[in-house]
């Protein structure tokens, strides 16, 4: 399911060399998700990892998307104003125009991919609704995952520190629930 078994533990040391070297960053690492899910049967703990896992995937994307078009829509405005008040010339205003063409055409190849990976994550988030969580359908979300991971768009690491912190005060909120009606 997953292809053949690699030994990437250099390859992983290497690319985590710059946040195991932070203790803080690395201490962000441990108990990633709700240690309520601890108490649950494994399977359940699993299920409910990763569904929070698709969940602040797909909120990230979301919040990225409104982030990029609404800077873009600002720097376009601005620039295309300033052009107007500094009465630039018309080869100026040329120049401009194509400059902004570029910034809204980077934008666009941005949003289809963006929602090419919204709508892979609304699929994956329907196999949530109604399922048993024995360890074969298990493995069938990890590595519905983990080919999400390898297509999806690359979001930026400053945008995961701005959210941080309020995704996990949801996280838990939603572990608390979770946990509390199986009870």
């Amino acid at each position: 399911m997953f292809g053949t078994k690699k030994d990437l533990t250099s390859i992983i040391a290497g690319k985590s060399e710059k946040i195991l070297r932070n203790d803080a960053e690395r201490n962000t690492l441990v108990d990633w998700y709700p240690v309520k899910y601890d108490k649950l049967p494994i399977n359940d703990a699993i299920f409910y990892c990763q569904r929070e896992n698709v969940r602040w995937d797909s909120s990230i994307r979301a919040i990225y998307r409104i982030g990029i078009c609404s800077l873009i829509f600002a720097l376009v405005l601005s620039i295309l104003m300033l052009n107007i008040i500094f009465d630039n010339s018309t080869l100026g205003f040329i120049t401009t125009f194509v400059f902004c063409i570029s910034v809204v055409r980077w934008l666009f190849v941005q949003l289809n991919s963006i929602n090419e990976d919204i709508r892979r994550l609304d699929k994956l988030n329907a196999l949530f609704s109604d399922i048993e969580k024995d360890l074969d359908k298990i493995l069938i979300i990890q590595s519905k995952i983990f080919t999400h991971r390898k297509e999806c768009t690359m979001i930026p690491d400053w945008l995961y520190g701005i959210t941080k912190n309020r995704q996990d005060k949801i996280m838990c909120v939603t572990a608390d629930i979770e946990t509390e009606s199986r009870r």
